[in-house]
């Protein structure tokens, strides 16, 4: 290379190495700030190779919805989502029924959750309802919404739940679901159905309920086969603490004596420090890192964790969690489990970073042969 050339590609700093530096750092900022939105669409990317659909998820024409999942490759009814769904769909009931009750309380929480549906159209919310007391099946003595597909699981017991299984998130939050549908709708299949899933949640993981134990606290299991080793599952933060909504809202809805809803949200500020890495928030306790989906619900659900316990201990968690959410992009790379959404995640930014200095040294050599030349 000629000393007209090395002048245009190294000497020019203030023509080349500036805007490559202004580039490198508009290209960090936008992947940390909009690092939600990134996975999000790579999350429909990995679906559609590996499944063929363009969309995470879907709804029939009565609302329920189907998911798509590159984790097992198939489409499939999730008890969760249909539950979720559900309960998204009755807050436009919630300024008719205008009462202050702990089963009608709106959770910040679902704004972060992604896919939201179509429409809210008020029969989708008795149907989601319906689909659950029709869906409900005992196993043990105990109701339960059963998972009919297997589902891999890093570190679970044997790699992952085989069908069928069960959540005690999804029986436990399926009870706000069930009192909001025996308020607007009447009758005693509602009820009668969060009775049964009440009872069923706080039976023990052993007897073929969902409740376990960690570090000497009452836990709400989300993830229970019942092949598996109850000390062994996966203590899920953002299962256990949904389901404690729907124990607290039945305690409260029928001024039960003795509730159990106190005792888990002290279990919850208890043990928060196994979910804690500082800036950034664990899935669960057997090694799996939060998304940036689940962190950001695990910041709006602390919110609450915090008013009803009253411990400054929570809302400095909070806090520091609130800190990484702001910058996701940047706590996801420093304490995410590394995965297939991290490493392609990484891959997209390596590329963004060089496609322009990459780009800009390609020109500067055309121009110095097309120079030679002459």
């Amino acid at each position: 290379m000629n000393k007209k050339g090395q002048r245009l590609i190294f000497g020019l700093s203030g023509y080349i190495w500036v805007p490559i530096a202004l580039w490198l750092i508009a290209a960090t900022i936008f992947f940390d700030k909009f690092a939600y939105q990134i996975e999000a669409f790579d999350a429909q990317v990995r679906v559609l190779l590996t499944t063929g659909q363009k969309d995470v998820r879907e709804f029939n024409e009565d609302g329920i919805p189907l998911s798509y999942s590159a984790r097992n490759g198939e489409e499939f009814t999730s008890p969760f989502y249909v539950v979720h769904y559900g309960v998204m769909y009755s807050s436009a009931f919630a300024k008719r029924i205008n009462r202050k009750r702990a089963d009608w309380f709106m959770d910040d929480s679902i704004k972060y959750w992604n896919v939201p549906p179509n429409s809210y159209k008020d029969t989708y919310f008795k149907n989601s309802a319906d689909w659950v007391v029709e869906h409900i099946s005992f196993r043990d003595g105990h109701a339960h919404l059963l998972y009919n597909f297997d589902w891999p699981y890093r570190n679970y017991p044997n790699g992952g739940l085989k069908a069928p299984w069960w959540s005690g998130l999804t029986d436990g939050y399926a009870i706000v679901l069930l009192l909001r549908a025996n308020d607007v709708y009447g009758g005693s299949k509602y009820m009668d159905a969060a009775t049964e899933l009440y009872k069923s949640v706080l039976a023990p993981i052993a007897n073929g309920g969902s409740l376990g134990e960690l570090n000497g606290d009452p836990w709400i299991e989300e993830y229970v086969d019942p092949r598996a080793d109850p000390k062994k599952l996966s203590f899920v933060l953002n299962g256990m603490i949904y389901a404690t909504y729907g124990i607290d809202a039945y305690e409260r809805y029928t001024n039960l004596a003795n509730p159990m809803a106190p005792k888990l949200y002290r279990s919850i500020a208890n043990n928060l420090h196994v979910f804690d890495r500082g800036d950034w928030s664990e899935y669960d306790a057997i090694g799996n890192a939060a998304n940036i989906k689940y962190h950001r619900v695990h910041v709006a659900l602390l919110k609450r964790i915090e008013s009803e316990t009253g411990k400054r201990a929570v809302a400095i968690i909070r806090e520091r969690w609130e800190h990484g959410m702001n910058n996701a992009g940047y706590f996801w790379l420093l304490h995410g489990t590394l995965g297939v959404a991290k490493i392609q995640f990484i891959l997209e930014y390596l590329f963004v970073l060089l496609v322009f200095p990459v780009s800009i040294t390609l020109f500067g050599l055309i121009r110095q042969r097309k120079s030679a030349r002459f």
